[in-house]
């Protein structure tokens, strides 16, 4: 998903029969440009359907592009890594600075559902994307996604919505960082941020 620099606000449903939704996201994003919402959903088995619903409204529309990548699971690429376990109800945050341009989380459950919210902020109580989700079974139907972190520092908190029987597996690494001395941000005092 990407805009023009306006907010997005959308619904991504994966539907596999008419009644019938294993996986469903609401993303919203500050900036689409600056921070557009990539995301791979994998689709085993049965015939399928995505559906991307705005919720903003007509004056912001967005641009979707559904491909197939034809890639294995995300989980195969983070298997060597160690997961953090996030139990029901808890938060963790995650700090990554400014030469951290994009990173990678993947959610991940052993035959349970899964219901979580993501935050990505810059500052106290300052959202610049939300994403929430509900998987049915999220051994079968993992949420993987790359999200832009451009600009100063940034905090990633991932809250468990569920009850402390429903614990996920959470990857979260650097994606793309930038090593060149201009990304580094100057506070005025010689220190780096």
């Amino acid at each position: 998903l990407r805009s023009t620099g306006r907010p997005i606000d959308a619904n991504i449903e994966l539907w596999n029969t008419p009644s019938y939704i294993p996986t469903k996201f609401s993303v919203y994003c500050e900036d689409g440009q600056e921070q557009p919402f990539h995301t791979i959903i994998e689709t085993p088995n049965h015939p399928k359907t995505l559906a991307v619903f705005n919720t903003e409204g007509q004056e912001f529309p967005f641009e979707v592009s559904v491909v197939s990548t034809d890639l294995g699971s995300a989980y195969e690429s983070l298997a060597q890594e160690t997961p953090d376990l996030v139990q029901g109800g808890q938060i963790k945050s995650y700090v990554f600075d400014a030469s951290v341009e994009s990173i990678q989380v993947l959610l991940r459950t052993s035959e349970r559902n899964m219901k979580a919210m993501i935050e990505v902020t810059q500052g106290p109580n300052d959202d610049n994307q939300v994403i929430e989700l509900d998987a049915t079974v999220g051994h079968q139907h993992p949420f993987y996604t790359v999200i832009q972190t451009p600009g100063a520092a940034n905090t990633l908190r991932i809250i468990n919505q569920n009850t402390v029987e429903f614990p996920f597996d959470a990857y979260v690494l650097p994606y793309e960082i930038v090593t060149d001395k201009a990304a580094e941000v100057d506070m005025g005092s010689g220190g780096k941020w």
